[in-house]
This record gives C-alpha cells, structure tokens and sequence, in this order.
C-alpha cells in the first residue's frame, strides 16, 4: 500500500514546476502593525525562516512541530505526520506527503524550502564540541530619511527636538551550532538617537547565550530571553497572532524558553532561565532583572507611574529623562507533564518594581492593577483523540480575578476542518505581558466565541472563514459603556499551478465607539462603527526568473463611512545562477481620513520588516537590489519614497516629521563564515 501511495505522490510531484514557494506572514504582519502603530521589531520569525532556508530541517526528525510553531501547518496537519511516521516509519522522499492525511501538494510545495530527507546526523554528545564548527553571522545596516524635518534643525535658540542624527543603525553578531548552541550580540540606535562613545555608543544593547540538549538539561538561557506560558493568558513574549485569514490558526504554540536578539527594547528578560526534563515532566524556572522606561509622576505617596513606555525611543531630553528610570524584577516556574497526545502544565509568574503603578482616574483604568507587585497563575492543558485537538487555559491574578479560554480544532476528512474557541476574561484580570487570542491587545475584560472553517474542495480551490462574536463588561479607552462587537472574514484562493495564485478576501467588523469630544461635565456616549474590507490579489510567475504581484484593497470605515483605496504592481526579477535579484513596486492610495488607513507589508532587507500606513492621496514605490559579490557576503540597497498630494490627514514618518516627500535609503551588508 505505501509503495502505491508513492509512487502517485511522485508522479503528481514530476507533473509540477520545481520551484519553491517561500512562506511569508505578511497578513499577519499588517495585522500586528495595525494593533502596535509601528513596524513589529521582533524578527525571530524570519531570522527563523531565512535559517531553515539554508540548513534544511529533517522532516523525519521533530520537522512537524517546529513547523508547527513557525506557523506553517496546523495543530492536526503535525498530528497526522507523526501517526503517519508511527505507522509507515520514516518517509523516503518528500512529495510522499501528499499521502498524509490531511497534506496536499500546495502544502508540500509551501514547506519544501525549509525541509528535506537527510541522514540523520550524529548526536551532539559534548559541550565543548559545539563552540566551534558552527555558523557566524554578522549583519551591519544603515538607514536614513532623505527627507528630514523641524526635529532635526535648531530653534532660535540654537536648540534641537531630537538629541542626535537621522541616522538609524543595526548591528547584530551570532554564532549558531545546529540549533543546539547560539551566542550573539545586536546593538541599534534609533532615528534621531545621538551615538557618542562617551556614553556607550549606540542606544541599545542585547546579548543571549542559550543552550539545548545537555543530559536533562533541555534549555539554558543566559541573558536576553523570552518566556512563553499556555495560551498567554499569563505571559507571552514571542509574536503570537490574532485572527487572521488562516482560519485554524487558533491556538498559541512555542517552546517555554528562546533565545532574544532582536531589535525591540521592551519584551524579553534579562537574566537566567533554564528547563529540565525527566521522564515525562519537564520543570522550567527563570529570573530576570532589568531596568525599563515608564511615564512617571507625582503620586499620594510619592512616585509612582502611570504606564509602560515600550517604543524604545529616546530621541528628546523628554524621552531620556524617563529612560530606565525603573527596575523590572520577575521571576516564574512553569511545570508540565506530557504523554501520548495529553499534555498538562502549570504556570506562574511575579514581578516587582521599584516604583509603584497607579493608572489615571479614568473610569475604565477602575480594574487596573497598582502598587509594585504582581502576580498570575495558570493551568492550562491539551488533548489529541483521533482528528479532535482540545486546549484551552484558566488563569488568576493577585486579587483571585478569573480569566480563561477552551478551544478545539478537528479535522473533517481530507477537505475541511473547523475551530471553535470560547474565551471569558473577567473585567478586573490584570496581567503585565498577557497575549492571548482575543479582539482586545490584552486578555482582560472580554468574552467571546469564534468559529472558524476551512474547506479544500480540490488541489486549486480553498476558502477560509471565520465569525467571532465578542462583548466587552466594562468601559475600555473610547468606550464609555459595556460594548459589543461582532468579526467576520471570508477568503478564497485559487492556485491552479505553480505559476499563478489569485486570492480575494472580505472582512467586516463592527463595534462601538465614543463618538467624540463631549460637553464638558457630560459623558460620552459609543456610538456603532464598522470597518469593511475587501482585498484581492494576484500572483504570477511568468518565467523562472521574473514574478509579478498585484494587489487592490478598499476599506469603508466609521460611522461618516469614510473609504480608502489602494493599488500596488510588484516586479520580482531572480535570474537563474546570477548573484543578483532586484523588486520593485509601484503603488496608489487615497483615503478619505486617518481612520480609513491602509497598511501594506513590503519587501524590505533580511531581517527587516516594513510595514507603513497609508492616509490621504499619494504614490509610493520602492527598490530593492540584492547583490552576492562572493562567497558568504551578501549586501541590500533599498530605497523608498512616498508622495502625499494635498493630503488632509498626513501621515507622519518614524521620526514624525511632516514633509511632502518621505524618503528613505537603506544599506545592509551580511557576512556569513
């Protein structure tokens, strides 16, 4: 039977073009920016990516849940190839996926970049053995606004806004054994941030040593790092996504500990972490010490602070008065047991900070957390039965305010398969770095239910959707008023062969919202808003070398329906055995207000990720050139400009200077050895 299932998944294999498709996360993405305001500075995603792109992973060695963390294939999609490895053992060439249940050639061709059949390499018994024979890398960017404005040039006074340059720059060494050991250090200095060697030269500075697989010890994390915890009701630190066009992309996956070199100065540890496993237990405990930036202010007591200050900015004497100026201490345990589909764990975390947070008296800061400690705690837990994928998390915070979530995913044949998820998070539930799935940034205050399908009716033909309904108890910022909303999205792709993909997608959410400015002494009342979306795009590889990619979007949005339109063509040009690549884009907007922005990921320099807003009327393009002068160094030019005409809601740059033209250039050089 297995020799059958092969040889069909081989010819249908030889029947397609041999070209890879990368898997990108550019729904997400958008959606992050959208949530943060800015472009998302977390990129262990695509440093991930990028690594796998060139040091393939086994499929027959633990590949299922790596892709599965990396967002590639669902909960069930890794099931099944581990009952199908169990059951067959290991495969003997890749397109015999297509004979896994629940796989089909679009999958194949969508993780075949990252994966292979290899022999297995030996085992990595020493220490001492893993510090050499590995792979260093060093990245060096510089970037710039061509088009500066008032913040860089002094006043009458001879005084500046912005204490330093416009010069952004990155740099970032690793040092990588398999994935068993990684060293490394990344240092950045933002727009307008002064680089004096006096005082350190660039603005931030992280450095992480973490080690796998040393007897019990499962991981070592020695100074940056990231916890992950359950679902997030308690703790998440890596980018975790929301609802987006993969309707089964539900449930949160990652390893408790990983390593953090990125570019953001807000969420990640600094300390020690470490995870043992005996038997079918594992224990992970950590402790960190670092110091942050808060909005601090005269309270009853004495100082206190009001709020997190995460953009990382400190470009004015404002912004470096507060920087640093509180001590973050926190420390945790997560303890879970794990055997034949079931997993079960517990989790806690606490922290301590030198000055105590008291929110402003605003009626919706009423539940917010004060003083200088906090804790929460959790239990969460999993179950696979057959084609049936339950999980879900109950959680407590310091003053016994409850929060919880249950979920499930179940396979419905070989063409469709559903997700439900139901999550209640009472009004009061405070948390400090919660990222669990829900319409709200944090898991507090909110109780939903979303359902989702996703039904494959042929190799070409797929459609995604999904409907979440969801109520707010209490009033929240623009909200005077217990709210409700409802989400909904409808997305169907068609991808005939290897050389075309056109998908089109319509999105709909309403709530409530404050109308605006009251009379003074009168309370604002919400008012329904809604935000419908439609979007299409197409892709197609005319030859081996040249790609093409059109995308249009509209968007109606508020309750004065305000709309914005969006048009961009992208050229891709990788001509086979050159050094080189080129993409470029040209691209059209014109939107009513701000509210009715668009966003657009683009293509950007490894490891960057470029994500900008769009409001008003105007043009936008970009070049971007990749050149390999030799062996092991790569280098990136890109540059960009945006054209507003008359725009009635101008859209700031990074450093917030309005200008009619923004442009920007940006060159990044890696060395690999």
């Amino acid at each position: 039977m297995r020799q059958v299932l092969l040889f069909c998944s081989l010819f249908f294999a030889c029947c397609a073009v041999a070209q890879e498709i990368p898997v990108t996360a550019e729904r997400q993405l958008e959606k992050q920016a959208i949530m943060e305001g800015a472009d998302p500075e977390d990129d262990l995603l695509v440093q991930q990516l990028e690594m796998y792109s060139r040091h393939k992973m086994d499929i027959n060695n633990e590949a299922g849940e790596v892709l599965l963390q990396l967002g590639i294939v669902s909960v069930q999609q890794a099931k099944t190839l581990d009952d199908y490895r169990r059951l067959f053992g290991d495969l003997i060439h890749l397109y015999e996926l297509q004979a896994v249940p629940g796989w089909d050639l679009a999958l194949v061709r969508r993780i075949s970049p990252y994966v292979e059949i290899k022999t297995k390499l030996p085992a990595v018994k020493s220490l001492a053995s893993r510090w050499k024979g590995g792979e260093h890398s060093i990245i060096l960017r510089f970037a710039r606004a061509l088009s500066t404005g008032e913040e860089y040039r002094k006043d009458e006074q001879g005084i500046k806004k912005y204490q330093g340059d416009p010069m952004r720059v990155f740099f970032r060494h690793r040092y990588l054994f398999r994935d068993k050991l990684q060293y490394g250090i990344t240092a950045e200095k933002d727009a307008g941030e002064q680089f004096r060697l006096s005082k350190g030269g660039f603005d931030f500075y992280s450095a992480h040593l973490f080690i796998r697989d040393i007897g019990k010890v499962r991981a070592l994390a020695l100074g940056d790092f990231t916890v992950n915890m359950g679902q997030g009701l308690v703790h998440w630190q890596s980018m975790a996504f929301k609802k987006s066009a993969d309707a089964m992309n539900i449930k949160r996956q990652s390893q408790v500990l990983r390593p953090y070199n990125s570019a953001g100065e807000a969420n990640f540890f600094r300390g020690i972490g470490v995870s043992v496993r005996t038997g079918h237990w594992d224990y992970t405990a950590f402790a960190s010490v670092r110091r942050i930036s808060t909005n601090q202010e005269a309270g009853p007591g004495g100082t206190v602070f009001s709020s997190f200050l995460r953009s990382g900015y400190n470009r004015t004497l404002a912004e470096l008065e507060v920087r640093n100026n509180t001590r973050q201490s926190t420390g945790g345990m997560v303890v879970s047991y794990k055997q034949a589909g079931f997993r079960v764990g517990a989790n806690f975390i606490f922290y301590h900070f030198s000055v105590p947070q008291l929110k402003s008296p605003e009626p919706y800061n009423q539940f917010a957390f004060t003083g200088n400690r906090w804790v929460n705690g959790s239990v969460d837990l999993m179950y696979t039965w057959k084609n049936l994928h339950w999980f879900g998390e109950l959680a407590t915070d310091l003053r016994q305010h409850p929060a919880g979530l249950a979920g499930l995913v179940a396979g419905l044949g070989r063409a469709a398969d559903f997700s439900l998820l139901y999550r209640r998070f009472d009004r009061a539930y405070q948390t400090v770095s919660g990222n669990a799935f829900s319409e709200s940034t944090a898991p507090s205050n909110e109780e939903g239910l979303y359902a989702g399908l996703s039904f494959r009716p042929s190799s070409s033909w797929k459609m995604d959707l999904y409907f979440d309904l969801y109520h707010f108890p209490w009033l929240r910022y623009r909200v005077s008023a217990p709210a409700a909303g409802r989400d909904w999205m409808i997305q169907l792709a068609y991808i005939p062969n290897r050389q075309v993909e056109i998908t089109t997608r319509v999105r709909s959410n309403t709530g409530e919202r404050n109308a605006g400015a009251a009379e003074p002494g009168i309370m604002e009342f919400p008012l329904p808003v809604s935000n419908f979306n439609w979007r299409i795009q197409s892709l197609f590889r005319i030859t081996k070398s040249l790609t093409l990619r059109n995308r249009t979007e509209m968007v109606m949005t508020g309750s004065a329906r305000g709309k914005g339109f969006l048009a961009s063509a992208d050229f891709t040009c990788k001509p086979m055995q050159k050094p080189f690549d080129i993409s470029l884009r040209g691209q059209y907007f014109t939107t009513d207000n701000y509210d009715s922005r668009l966003y657009a990921y683009e293509n950007d320099v490894l490891y960057a990720q470029s994500v900008p807003v769009f409001s008003g009327t105007g043009l936008r393009y970009y070049l971007l050139l990749r050149w390999d002068p030799l062996p092991g160094l790569s280098c990136w030019l890109r540059y960009s400009a945006t054209k507003n005409f008359g725009s009635p809601d101008p859209v700031p740059d990074e450093d917030h200077s309005l200008v009619p033209i923004r442009r920007e250039l940006k060159i990044q050089a890696r060395f690999l050895f």
